[in-house]
């Protein structure tokens, strides 16, 4: 999501986060005592201020904004501070990342990379090749190949198998809801013909043998992933301040970080307590997590009054993805009539834990992709928001909102619900979304 972000703008970064609001900013501000320690001029600076738009000059020192305005008002208010002449170039506040998993960022960087390989026999080759770079019994652990591309054929485990006899291995898809393992990966799991597949998830099976293939489906990759080693603290600290660099590279200086477990909280507190955060961390707890979700609505919300860290949202989960039909929809799908997919939170569920995030001051932001599961949280959220008026600038959330029946698009203006939805969804479903759901739906 994050390398989709905007590359085509010509930006310039330095020191100061542009995230300062301009339209509070103006030449007034010069009266200040600060000294400014850098000018910029000779450019486009966007101030997103209606009233003035763009100017050519702008002045920072001690990690503020303090002036806008033309080269020549810059240059006699501050003549010793160091200049930079942008030539053209156009300055813009930092975008925001609504909607982000920074560790899984981070993490892309220390594990095997997928993302973009066609196909399975080519990911089996890079195994293979990360293979003789590892010792044997060592996990092996990637990601991104494309679950929702390769959905009508899945691959099995045999090629993985045979380039990896004694390495686990267990490569995550790009979206999240499947995993791909190989037989020693699935033996240290204990995962068999007669293992059930759990509550919200599917182990797939050979139709004529019975033995595991190796793909698990959404919830059943618990079943091995809690067999690999965590990261430690030192490892969380890092993956976290590669994906803040990754994101530094293309202007994006805020992420709403959507489902944060209590160890990554605690690596996100730690680089806070260190200022080594670079972007700052609006932060969605994790529902799942039973403990870290109670205690924050008993305590309420952390702000941090220079908003480096911020802990204000909850994020739950409705339903399942489009790519593996684990998007909950109302009719079947038109490429596998004999499901509807899954819904991982019950109506009245998503309903009660609303009302308790309203009364304590969380945002709810909610996971929903197919149309019944957009329904069910609109509804849940109607309920709660009937059951606490009083709640101060709610701002509930659907992150995604990717399949919505019609009758349920005004509803969310009625309802004051942000639908939080992401451009790479579109770009990375196109190739398999009306196949989903029929030529009449895709409309």
């Amino acid at each position: 999501m994050f390398r989709d972000s905007i590359h085509s703008l010509l930006l310039i970064r330095f020191r100061v986060s542009l995230l300062a609001v301009f339209a509070l900013v103006n030449i007034s501000a010069c009266d200040r005592a600060t000294q400014a320690e850098r000018i910029l001029i000779n450019g486009h600076i966007v101030t997103m201020d209606e009233r003035v738009p763009e100017v050519e000059a702008l002045a920072m020192g001690e990690g503020q904004i303090l002036a806008l305005g033309t080269n020549a008002d810059m240059l006699k208010k501050y003549p010793d501070a160091e200049k930079v002449d942008l030539a053209g170039k156009t300055v813009m506040p930092g975008f925001i990342e609504a909607h982000g998993h920074l560790l899984n960022l981070g993490k892309s960087s220390l594990e095997l990379n997928l993302v973009g390989v066609e196909t399975p026999d080519k990911v089996v080759n890079r195994v293979g090749e990360q293979v003789a770079e590892t010792s044997p019994g060592e996990w092996i652990v990637g990601w991104g190949w494309d679950e929702g591309a390769w959905a009508k054929n899945y691959p099995t485990n045999d090629g993985l198998n045979q380039v990896s006899p004694k390495n686990p291995v267990f490569l995550r898809g790009l979206h999240g809801y499947a995993g791909w393992a190989n037989a020693k990966a699935l033996e240290i799991a204990g995962i068999t013909r007669e293992t059930p597949n759990p509550p919200n998830g599917e182990i797939l099976k050979d139709p004529k043998t019975d033995h595991p293939t190796g793909i698990l489906m959404n919830k059943a990759q618990d079943l091995l992933t809690r067999h690999i080693a965590t990261l430690t603290l030192a490892q969380r600290e890092k993956a976290f301040m590669l994906a803040a660099e990754e994101c530094l590279r293309h202007g994006i200086t805020t992420v709403h970080d959507a489902g944060v477990s209590s160890e990554m909280l605690a690596a996100l507190r730690s680089l806070s307590k260190k200022k080594l955060l670079k972007i700052r961390v609006y932060v969605m707890i994790d529902c799942r997590e039973r403990q870290l979700l109670e205690s924050f609505l008993q305590n309420g919300p952390e702000i941090d009054p220079d908003h480096w860290l911020n802990i204000r949202s909850i994020k739950s989960f409705t339903d399942g993805a489009l790519g593996s039909r684990g998007a909950a929809l109302l009719e079947p799908y038109s490429d596998a009539p004999n499901t509807r997919g899954l819904i991982t939170i019950p109506e009245d569920s998503l309903y009660r834990l609303s009302v308790r995030a309203l009364r304590t001051g969380f945002q709810v932001a909610t996971h929903a992709i197919g149309d019944k599961a957009n329904r069910i949280t609109l509804n849940a959220y109607a309920r709660a928001l009937k059951e606490v008026p009083t709640a101060k600038d709610p701002r509930l959330r659907i992150e995604h909102a990717q399949v919505v029946a019609l009758d349920d698009i005004p509803r969310f203006a009625q309802l004051g619900v942000i639908p939080s939805m992401q451009p790479p969804h579109c770009t990375s479903d196109m190739p398999w979304a009306e196949s989903r759901v029929g030529p009449d739906r895709i409309k």
